[in-house]
């Protein structure tokens, strides 16, 4: 995964005119953790606004993937930008580079698989939540090939945080294991000719038209996208595709760019024909945590066992009773709830459609609230 490199052209991304950038270190998992903040100058704490987390590629680094203009973006829309820095990895005693423990695999390796990178990001927005008046149902992440792999992952592991994500180059890897708690809207950006996260025959995880098949599916997209052509005006040898594949039940649609001769790059007007950049915060700054999700997270309860039938939701507390229990559905709109003061809950739910429902259950004895999703077949 090649590092990313930038075009003179561009060199004034890297000028910081109007809003504050920072160089930062977090202490997680004992270790420094280093990122960059940029806060707008428009920035007014006394509003709310959305968090964007930029993600470099293998053996890149914050400084130089702060390149790709993001912080330009927020000088006009109005969000935080935090470009982290990987941990610098090693396989069998040798050094490759930053890497992200993103899953994406290669001949059954997996590298930084011991570094909680997911709790490093959830303690950035925690960290950056105390400073800053942040709106928890607009945080977002994007990234660049291994940084793609790593917002993958985050879509796969932390629905209940992250709003929205878009990846260029990096798919779902060969290592991970996706479980996303509900639909959760994506973003992917992908060259044809790409010599290093292949197109066809990727060997670090999914192809790029399986990964969108995937969220597809997971999103209850139509299966018919919305095509449109980019204008072919800047002579770069590449045509740009573009499928939206609207997902109206759950509002959780999946775009598609494929870029036709691209190798593994980012894309930048006016050299290029579109801006990987802008059509990201095009495509996230539209979707918003739905209701139900964006609470804290608390302490599981092991002791709650949920599950259901046919009919009926069945939730049972093997330690205490007093539950109060609360169903959403897939865009975490309240369905029902119930309370009781035994051990055991079952609410009716065969009125309801296939799919998943999001269960919250509050142990009022130990007063732990837990989170679940049940798939209705």
């Amino acid at each position: 995964m090649k590092k990313l490199y930038f075009l003179i052209a561009f060199a004034f991304l890297f000028i910081n005119v109007n809003g504050q950038k920072t160089s930062k270190v977090i202490t997680f998992g004992g270790v420094s953790r280093s990122y960059i903040e940029y806060v707008p100058a428009i920035h007014n704490n006394a509003t709310q606004v959305p968090l964007m987390i930029c993600l470099h590629g293998l053996g890149d680094d914050m400084n130089n993937f702060y390149g790709i203009g993001m912080n330009r973006v927020a000088d006009t829309a109005n969000f935080i930008v935090l470009t982290p820095q990987a941990l610098v990895a090693s396989v069998y005693g040798y050094t490759v580079g930053t890497a992200w423990n993103s899953g994406a695999g290669y001949m059954g390796i997996t590298l930084n698989a011991n570094v909680d990178d997911v709790g490093f990001m959830q303690a950035l927005i925690d960290t950056t939540s105390r400073l800053y008046n942040i709106d928890s149902k607009r945080i977002y992440v994007c990234g660049f090939s291994m940084g793609g792999f790593m917002s993958n992952r985050m879509a796969c592991d932390k629905g209940n945080k992250i709003a929205a994500i878009a990846s260029v180059a990096g798919t779902i890897g060969s290592g991970l294991t996706c479980h996303p708690v509900r639909p959760i809207p994506v973003c992917h950006f992908h060259g044809t000719a790409d010599s290093t996260v292949y197109y066809t025959g990727n060997m670090y995880g999914l192809d790029p038209e399986a990964l969108v098949s995937y969220w597809r599916t997971n999103n209850q997209c139509e299966q018919t996208p919305v095509y449109k052509e980019f204008p072919n005006t800047a002579n770069d040898n590449m045509t740009v595709e573009n499928y939206f594949y609207a997902a109206p039940t759950t509002g959780a649609d999946v775009e598609f760019y494929k870029v036709n001769g691209a190798d593994h790059q980012w894309l930048f007007l006016p050299n290029n024909d579109v801006s990987y950049t802008e059509e990201i915060w095009k495509f996230v700054s539209k979707y918003v945590l739905p209701d139900g999700w964006n609470i804290s997270e608390k302490q599981a309860n092991e002791n709650i066992v949920v599950y259901s039938n046919a009919t009926n939701l069945i939730v049972q507390n093997l330690a205490s009773s007093n539950l109060l229990v609360k169903i959403f559905d897939v865009n975490g709109k309240y369905l029902t709830g119930d309370s009781s003061n035994d051990s055991e809950i079952s609410i009716p739910i065969s009125s309801y459609s296939k799919g998943i429902l999001l269960v919250e259950v509050y142990d009022k004895v130990k007063n732990i609230s837990s989170r679940y999703k049940i798939s209705l077949k």
